[in-house]
């Protein structure tokens, strides 16, 4: 992914929502990645993440929910003192509350930085590699 700034670039995910997932309770994100170099003492970097979910009767591109959430961390000596190369781990927090999905529903989306045009909030100037997005959910009980 390239830095912010320049053409947005960003990774596709998709899944369908397991019968094993408690779908009362939120579901949320976890991002890491990597930078290309060390950050400033007050750089951030932005994640934004867009998704849809869509039941079998719906339409792929427009049907169903759209949910969007974005998240900024403090990357450099003022927040978390990342260097150069470290691995940067950033809960994005809950992407779906408890009762806004169904099991079965196939969910479409991706992941990128500085997603809002004009937003100063993404600081960071070098280049940084995503390198997972991990969604987190509780199991149902047996």
């Amino acid at each position: 992914l390239q830095h912010a700034g320049t053409v947005k670039r960003g990774m596709a995910f998709q899944f369908t929502v397991p019968e094993t997932v408690d779908l009362t309770q939120p579901i949320s994100a976890v991002v890491s990645y990597h930078l290309s170099g060390a950050p400033g003492s007050s750089d951030a970097v932005e994640w934004e993440i867009s998704c849809r979910a869509i039941a079998d009767n719906e339409a792929f591109a427009s049907g169903g929910t759209q949910y969007d959430i974005a998240n900024v961390k403090v990357i450099g000596s003022g927040g978390s003192n990342h260097s150069s190369g470290d691995l940067c781990v950033q809960d994005m927090g809950t992407l779906f509350a408890g009762g806004q999905l169904t099991s079965g529903d196939f969910i479409h989306g991706s992941i990128f930085r500085d997603a809002q045009a004009g937003n100063s909030d993404d600081t960071y100037a070098g280049n940084t590699q995503l390198l997972s997005l991990r969604l987190k959910g509780k199991r149902k009980a047996i």
